[in-house]
């Protein structure tokens, strides 16, 4: 294959966790594999991905046994092998045609005279331009009909698709603004929790907005019983120093121990 369909923001998604190494190295494989409509050769794995160091083949053993499925002839994925077997049909349609000379001209209507360049006008009449098709004339009650139903469309909302993921820009204001979310478990149950919603209650008008609100309410760090802070934190912020142990509460004192 020549040419293969790529989703920026399912790719972005599904790799958030990867290193530049371990980025590069997928790529680079799966350029191999599209390229050459075969499963990667174990044995070649490390020329395939041209790794010159020992950090380099480890990004590639990683990015193989995460994403790839290592069988007989070599590493697969799935993904690649349905896109691969989608567009055999197409790349043997086009080899055929290319045997036979390439795609036949199309046939002219009888009577089409070679130099009308307008539109069909029978042999028999001169070309008159006063005749030549026109654009259809608008219908302003019928476009405005149009317009009023799409904003009430747009109104109304709608639900999260099942295969939503989430834009590339959407993923680069997350990480900027909650860099210490785990954001690819939030963008999963995000979409399992929106999806699962039942009634009019998971129907949104914006849904770049409410992944913006539920990135901003992610709480970091374990929860706290009751919602209040540790005992020696309460302590500490009476600023107590300097007492020995044993002058210490009893309460304070089994919370050290």
């Amino acid at each position: 294959m020549n040419y293969y369909s790529r989703y920026p923001a399912h790719y972005l998604a599904a790799t958030l966790h990867l290193s530049m190494e371990q980025d590069g190295a997928y790529n680079r494989l799966m350029d191999w594999a599209y390229s050459n409509e075969a499963p990667i050769p174990d044995e070649k794995k490390y020329i395939i991905g041209r790794a010159q160091n020992s950090r380099e083949k480890r990004a590639i053993n990683d990015v193989l046994s995460e994403f790839f499925l290592l069988e007989k002839d070599g590493w697969v994925q799935k993904r690649i092998q349905t896109e691969i077997s989608k567009a055999a049909p197409k790349i043997e349609a086009a080899r055929i045609n290319g045997l036979r000379g390439g795609r036949p001209p199309k046939q002219k209507p009888s009577g089409f005279p070679e130099n009308n360049l307008v539109g069909f006008q029978p042999e028999t009449q001169p070309f008159d331009s006063r005749k030549a098709p026109q654009s259809p004339i608008t219908n302003n009650k019928q476009e405005q009909e149009l317009k009023a139903d799409a904003r009430s469309a747009k109104n109304r909302g709608s639900r999260l698709p099942s295969d939503w993921v989430p834009t590339a820009d959407l993923i680069a204001w997350a990480r900027a603004e909650r860099a210490s979310v785990d954001l690819p478990t939030e963008i999963a149950k995000f979409r399992d929790y929106w999806i699962a919603k039942a009634g009019q209650q998971g129907v949104k008008l914006d849904w770049p907005a409410t992944f913006r609100n539920w990135i901003r309410s992610v709480r970091e760090g374990p929860p706290r019983p009751n919602g209040k802070p540790p005992i020696a934190q309460n302590f500490s912020a009476k600023t107590y120093t300097g007492t020995p142990d044993d002058e210490l509460p009893a309460y304070l004192r089994a919370h050290q121990a």
